[in-house]
């Protein structure tokens, strides 16, 4: 008799689980955790807004001379030592803080819908970065209009498809050549190092790129000779072990633990190509 009460109690639960269901739709975990996970990189892009303004802020205290600045007697100084002050209470590089306040001023002086569009939760923190790094350069008119076109593909697509389409953008509605703004960007070339850990480092040589596509060829070319020969080593190991023979000895080196003779005497070649258009 209980057992029959019991499959007649499960019965009736079941079938009011089911109207229940019917009724407000059947619960999916799956896209209650999507809604979240959107719901979290909106109010995720909100802070990043609010970081982005904070630091801004900060800086213009720190160069106010009427501010910071006045009790130090150097805008110089005080902004180097907020810096630092900020740096200690993130954990982060004195130089990496400096460059995260500029790049804020920038984006809050000169990108005001960009800041409103990470605001809302419309693009994330990557997009705003393309958007500023593309903007370098552009004039105040050009860049109310650089920023439309900016904003109405970064609502769309990835910061990495981004990339392509706003650097096209600005440069079309920039006022100097190409050959001036190249010029002034190889002013900056530059060799720098930046420890990785567990005893590696990363050397950075920022220079021209029809110098740096040789260098990759010539690399790349050699790795393939060396390889030919049975080289167990993969092809970025190779190109990293002989661009340190060229740096160091100024060839490949040929010693029985490094069998680079293959890899001697080859050159580099890149090809050029330049619109007809460009031409005339």
């Amino acid at each position: 008799m209980k057992d029959a009460l019991q499959q007649d109690f499960d019965l009736q639960f079941d079938a009011l689980v089911e109207l229940w269901a019917a009724e407000h739709d059947e619960y999916d975990e799956a896209q209650d955790c999507l809604d979240a996970l959107l719901e979290t990189r909106t109010v995720m892009a909100s802070m990043h807004a609010r970081e982005q303004r904070l630091l801004a802020r900060l800086e213009a205290l720190a160069l106010d001379p009427m501010g910071l600045a006045a009790a130090t007697g150097s805008r110089e100084l005080a902004w180097r030592s907020l810096a630092a002050e900020i740096a200690v209470a993130t954990r982060q590089s004195d130089r990496t803080v400096q460059s995260m306040m500029g790049r804020a001023t920038d984006l809050v002086s000169r990108l005001p819908l960009t800041l409103e569009a990470l605001e809302s939760g419309r693009i994330s923190i990557g997009h705003v970065r393309v958007i500023l790094e593309h903007s370098t350069g552009l004039e105040r008119d050009a860049l109310a209009e650089y920023e439309t076109v900016a904003l109405s593909r970064a609502e769309a697509t990835t910061p990495g498809k981004l990339a392509a389409s706003v650097k096209i953008a600005a440069s079309r509605l920039r006022t100097e050549s190409f050959e001036d703004r190249h010029a002034e960007a190889r002013e900056l070339r530059s060799v720098s190092i930046r420890e990785l850990g567990e005893g590696m480092s990363e050397l950075l040589h920022l220079l021209p790129t029809p110098f740096a596509a040789a260098i990759f060829d010539r690399l790349t070319r050699q790795a393939k000779a060396v390889a030919a020969t049975g080289d167990p080593r993969t092809r970025d190991q190779l190109r990293s072990d002989l661009a340190a023979d060229l740096l160091l000895t100024g060839e490949p080196a040929s010693g029985e633990n490094a069998p680079h003779t293959a890899a001697e005497g080859i050159r580099a070649e890149i090809s050029i190509t330049i619109p007809a258009l460009t031409l005339l």
